[in-house]
């Protein structure tokens, strides 16, 4: 298969935008499913691109994310498995993987160089002396689709793994307001009942009052009657009939 060049054929790159766009209206969740369901089934483009050691070929994938970082931390830990030192070429914003073993790819360690665009993974094979490409290796290409949809797959586990623990968060605070709510309404029901215990004692103790007040009324009314016997008996004394 003849190599592209550094960009797509028109129709093609107008496709994939439109494909982007709009996946990027989904839900994350639909998104992420779609990225597992597809992972093994991504389209790894080829073509020359520069790069640290000139223009080279090389192969690059669309990413299920624009975060970089992420998508770094993720194709360093990937490539443990390919038992090669990756470093960082901070200048030239490359990521070099020294002696990595791709055992369908070469019986010999392979050099890799990946980089990061938003989105996007490049990467090139240094076999020794020459950079794989599909048309030069057509035996040795497929190695390359087998490790770019492993990480592809990865990845995507690492973006499910970071929307699970984004939602059960979430779901946590949830779960944290609603027992502050409960919390806040037992108080206010709580306040209620207290309430209703002072209304119902002020209740009772008017009723009492009333009926203090009705004696204390019949008490004045009788003792009014024996001070006007005083006064009258007072009056009367030493008076002659």
């Amino acid at each position: 298969m003849k190599g592209w060049p550094e960009q797509p054929p028109k129709g093609i790159l107008t496709k994939n935008n439109n494909m982007k766009s709009t996946i990027f209206q989904m839900p994350i969740a639909v998104l992420l499913l779609f990225s597992f369901s597809s992972a093994t089934a991504q389209i790894v483009q080829e073509g020359l691109k520069p790069m640290s050691k000139g223009t080279n070929n090389c192969f690059y994938l669309e990413l299920p994310t624009a975060d970089n970082k992420l998508a770094a931390d993720v194709w360093k830990s990937f490539m443990k498995d390919y038992k090669g030192k990756t470093k960082y070429n901070k200048k030239e914003k490359e990521y070099f993987t020294d002696d990595a073993t791709v055992k369908d790819m070469s019986e010999n360690t392979v050099d890799i160089y990946a980089r990061f665009d938003p989105s996007q993974i490049i990467v090139w094979y240094n076999l020794g002396g020459a950079y794989l490409s599909s048309s030069t290796h057509p035996d040795r290409y497929p190695a390359v689709n087998t490790m770019l949809s492993g990480y592809y797959l990865t990845l995507s586990k690492e973006l499910a793994k970071a929307d699970l623990k984004k939602k059960e968060d979430e779901l946590k605070s949830l779960k944290g307001d609603l027992k502050k709510l409960e919390s806040e309404n037992k108080g206010y029901n709580d306040a209620i009942k207290k309430a209703k215990d002072a209304i119902a004692k002020a209740e009772k103790d008017i009723e009492a009052n009333q009926k203090s007040q009705a004696t204390r009324q019949q008490e004045i009314k009788a003792k009014e009657a024996e001070v006007d016997a005083a006064k009258s008996l007072l009056n009367n004394l030493g008076k002659k009939n």
